[in-house]
């Protein structure tokens, strides 16, 4: 699946994501990498000033295999939160509900 496909079936599901202008750079040539985004969840009020929200990577490899592989180096940094859907593999830095809502809508995409 495409970078656009998951963030698509991931909006379906009531999760908003963008990919960012940011550009990543990887030593893995088999993967895309895009900066990626959660948008603030506007039921969950949140601090007044408190603009923080999950940023992280999205990364798109040519298969599962490679994917299965980065998600287990994504584990082993004990302060990120990893994803993996297919071929896509979803880096977080920071959580809260937004990360908790990805989480459930990645796991609706693999089951589904």
């Amino acid at each position: 699946m495409s970078a656009e496909e998951f963030i698509s079936a991931i909006e379906e599901q009531g999760v908003e994501l963008q990919l960012t202008d940011d550009e990543l750079i990887s030593d893995d040539e088999s993967k895309e990498l895009h900066g990626l985004e959660l948008e603030p969840y506007a039921g969950a009020g949140g601090e007044k000033g408190g603009d923080a929200h999950p940023h992280g990577s999205l990364a798109v490899y040519e298969d599962t295999g490679g994917a299965d592989g980065g998600l287990q180096s994504c584990r082993a940094a004990a302060d990120l939160l990893c994803y993996q859907a297919g071929n896509i593999v979803v880096i977080l830095e920071g959580g809260g509900i937004e990360a908790q809502r990805l989480a459930v809508a990645i796991q609706k995409l693999e089951d589904g």
